[in-house]
């Protein structure tokens, strides 16, 4: 029997790199069915932050960890938002956006890229 200090340390050391299935780590086998159902928690959070993360698009620059989502680095949304204000921003037909012009014009310009990037969004997950 191994004790709680044990599993827990090895329930991190898996959770940082969860290549192999924790349940059949040689030496906690009187533990299996407690590893067996963390292992299974886990990947079930996992795939529920991967779903909501493709829901909004997913990563426009991931970085996986051992458990091969992503876990950093900014959404595509805000990606494509970035990219669609740099765009409205840069074109000659709209006016240029001043100090004078007030906050209200620059929140607008920043809904339309958001506008912009939701539609991307979803176009892209179709």
């Amino acid at each position: 029997m191994k004790t709680r200090e044990e599993i827990e340390r090895l329930k991190r050391d898996w959770h940082g790199d969860s290549c192999w299935d924790i349940e059949t780590t040689e030496g906690f086998e009187d533990h299996k069915q407690e590893l067996l159902e963390y292992r299974k928690k886990c990947e079930a959070k996992w795939d529920e932050e991967y779903r909501k993360e493709q829901r909004k698009g997913g990563h426009a620059f991931p970085c996986y960890t051992g458990n091969d989502t992503a876990e950093i680095g900014m959404t595509k949304r805000d990606y494509f938002a970035g990219q669609a204000i740099a765009g409205l921003l840069a074109n000659t037909d709209y006016a240029p956006l001043t100090m004078e012009q007030g906050e209200g014009r620059a929140i607008g310009f920043a809904r339309l890229s958001f506008m912009v990037a939701d539609a991307l969004v979803k176009v892209g997950n179709e």
